[in-house]
């Protein structure tokens, strides 16, 4: 059975010292404790009554509600009941439950002051967990609703077993259907039944705005900053119907057109028209039905790169115990949830691929971890007998194993498996999401995707519009978006101003604003001391010197598919101190290869002892890529996170882009083509 708790005015009951003595067992510092309880027994009320205020009245208990600190707070008295529940569960006094035997067996979900407890229906668990929530309310304060709780049995539970456990929790009432969180906890036949909440909660809140005094601009607004907002923890985790998802469309279009003598208006364009993207002729209202496949993605995200979570290790165990999240099929009898996750499954495997890392986390033969190949798959079979399990077998000192792979694989799998770049800091394999600059997966990019797969699908449909007429028309609608200056006057106050008086209008008030601000500058300057003064240029001095400016650049050679990289390290008066000349496999990118070789030429200035460096290159967008920590090609992150995490080892390290001053570093990178080891020239006599 479930047991739905309601605590009775949760925060106001919250006893003092109950909070401050679960603080000290969970080992919170001292001067935390106090700065905490400080702040909980510092708040006064005062009560206006008839237009007259009272005096002060100053609390001994209870936490404010509108306090952000108070969720937490709230969850550790929380912590209280959970440890009684796991006690008796670790005494074998309750049972919790499990959807499935190899799952884990749950005793309880909480959620701030929501509790929903599971155990088996019996006198005996139904007494214990009555006792468990007496000494609950004894110690914190807090007070159990009974009036308000309720109870959930099984189908199975025969009408006797559940009169004993209804007599023996008190007025705990029994229900047939419920709601946890603002989510129905059963799942009928009829979807629109239970999801109908939804179309009557938007429903009536549209009702409630006063549809004749907002502009289209503040209808906007309303719609997708409430309106859309409403269902989003619904789809959150279960697919909606495509009646349901129209429907409540429908209900957002008739308020975005109005109405006029109780008539609505004609709707000039149709709300598909409106969902599309500003750039394309729409107003970017959400896509219902995409954006719930976004929404159930990001779950699914979530299972793939946290398998340690409560809720990937129930499913998986149910579902796919044995098989990967990908692979495993759907049953007959499976809960709504996971058909809805179930649903978005391929749509999200065809977004994701393996970063590899140091290869430990990926098998060979059986994950998709290979580019270009059909499906992420060696192309190659499994030798009979091969004992390779993992990507990390086929790699020796942090370098791929090359004549184990050429032995291995056939030259096509071999060439594609030598291009992936391996972590040499260590960093561990995980997903990379193909349509985000981080590899991380959002609704928001999942979205965008979808929307933008739709569109192009649309476009292909239109005979008698083609691409060049979608290019000019996305370039009109972006043009007309960013008209702002003289909006205001025009809608307002009906004046029209002509674009190059604004202009000129624009440019004197910013000529005139900077010169304000320079005067501001220089009279700040002018209190300056000159002791200050010459310590800042000491010290920016110094760093100077300290030093080292590093060049980096790479030439490839498509016929012997290697390139060659050229490093050189000066001082701040120019001289040269340090080269470097090495050659490796080319990849599939020119970038690739550039970031490889910034790899490299960090390693070996961190080798000599480096402290202070500024690597100086070329490529403007690979500059972009190392600052932002962002790239939209997956085999370039492990190369940008091995970057970012030695670039920390120094002291000081900088990227910057400089188009000039690569000549030596070029001569040095033709030459690495012609050498069969790694050449080097370091100055004995340099320190840093």
């Amino acid at each position: 059975m479930a047991v739905k708790l309601d605590m009775s005015k949760a925060y106001d009951r919250v006893e003092w010292d109950f909070l401050k003595a679960i603080m000290e067992r969970m080992g919170f510092c001292h001067k935390w404790i106090q700065w905490v309880t400080a702040c909980i027994s510092s708040v006064t009320y005062s009560f206006n009554i008839n237009g007259e205020q009272k005096e002060f009245i100053t609390p001994s208990r209870g936490i404010r509600q509108d306090d952000p600190l108070s969720p937490y707070l709230f969850l550790m008295c929380s912590e209280g009941l959970s440890n009684l529940l796991q006690k008796a569960k670790v005494g074998k006094e309750l049972t919790g439950i499990k959807i499935s035997r190899g799952a884990p067996a749950i005793t309880h979900l909480f959620f701030a002051d929501d509790s929903l407890v599971f155990c088996k229906a019996n006198r005996p668990e139904a007494g214990k967990l009555m006792k468990i929530l007496k000494v609950y309310e004894k110690a914190t304060g807090q007070q159990i609703n009974t009036d308000k709780s309720s109870v959930f049995f099984s189908k199975n539970t025969t009408q006797l077993v559940r009169e004993e456990v209804c007599h023996t929790m008190g007025s705990i009432q029994q229900i047939g259907q419920g709601q946890y969180l603002g989510l129905p906890m059963i799942i009928t036949k009829s979807k629109e039944q239970v999801f109908g909440f939804i179309k009557n909660s938007i429903d009536k809140k549209l009702q409630g705005w006063k549809n004749k005094l907002l502009s289209q601009a503040g209808k906007e607004v309303m719609l997708k900053a409430v309106a859309m907002a409403m269902p989003i923890y619904t789809m959150s985790c279960f697919k909606l119907s495509t009646k349901l998802c129209r429907d409540i469309s429908a209900k957002m279009a008739d308020y975005w057109w109005g109405e006029s003598e109780g008539r609505k208006r004609m709707h000039w364009i149709g709300w598909k028209k409106l969902s599309d993207r500003r750039s394309s002729g729409g107003m970017g209202f959400k896509d219902l039905q995409i954006f719930n496949r976004a929404l159930l993605a990001k779950q699914v995200w979530k299972l793939l790169t946290q398998p340690n979570l409560l809720v990937s290790r129930v499913l998986k165990e149910k579902y796919y115990p044995r098989q990967s999240l990908f692979s495993s099929k759907v049953p007959q009898n499976a809960s709504w949830i996971w058909q809805s996750l179930a649903a978005v499954r391929e749509e999200v495997q065809n977004g994701v691929k393996r970063k590899i890392g140091n290869g430990k986390g990926t098998r060979i033969w059986e994950d998709d971890w290979i580019p270009e190949s059909p499906d992420g798959k060696p192309t190659t079979g499994r030798p009979l007998g091969c004992q390779l399990q993992h990507v990390s077998d086929l790699i020796t000192h942090n370098r791929w194993n090359a004549i184990l792979i050429f032995r291995i694989f056939n030259q096509q799998d071999a060439e594609r498996i030598l291009k992936i770049p391996i972590s040499l800091t260590g960093k561990v394999d995980s997903h990379y999401w193909m349509h985000s600059q981080n590899g991380q997966y959002t609704a928001q990019s999942g979205y965008k995707m979808w929307k933008k797969e739709k569109e192009l699908e649309s476009a292909r449909r239109r005979e008698d519009a083609g691409p060049s007429y979608e290019g000019n028309i996305r370039r009109v609608w972006k043009t007309l978006w960013q008209q702002k200056k003289a909006r205001n006057e025009r809608e307002f106050n009906q004046k029209e101003r002509e674009p190059h008086k604004i202009i000129q209008k624009a440019m004197k008030e910013w000529m005139e604003f900077d010169e304000a601000n320079k005067g501001k500058v220089n009279r700040k300057n002018t209190q300056r001391t000159e002791v200050q003064k010459c310590t800042e240029q000491l010290q920016g001095q110094r760093e100077i010197q300290a030093s080292l400016m590093i060049k980096v650049h790479t030439h490839q050679d498509a016929r012997q598919k290697m390139v060659g990289i050229g490093v050189s390290a000066t001082d701040s008066l120019g001289r040269l101190q340090a080269c470097w000349a090495m050659r490796e496999r080319m990849s599939a990118e020119p970038i690739q290869d550039q970031a490889g070789a910034v790899r490299l030429a960090l390693l070996n200035a961190i080798s000599q002892g480096w402290r202070n460096i500024r690597v100086e290159l070329e490529n403007r967008v690979l500059v972009e890529c190392i600052k932002n920590t962002r790239t939209s090609y997956h085999l370039m992150a492990t190369l940008i996170e091995d970057i970012q995490c030695i670039s920390n080892l120094f002291q000081n390290c900088s990227f910057s882009f400089v188009s000039s001053g690569f000549v030596g570093c070029i001569k040095l990178s033709m030459h690495a083509l012609n050498i069969c080891v790694d050449e080097e020239w370091v100055n004995p006599n340099l320190r840093c």
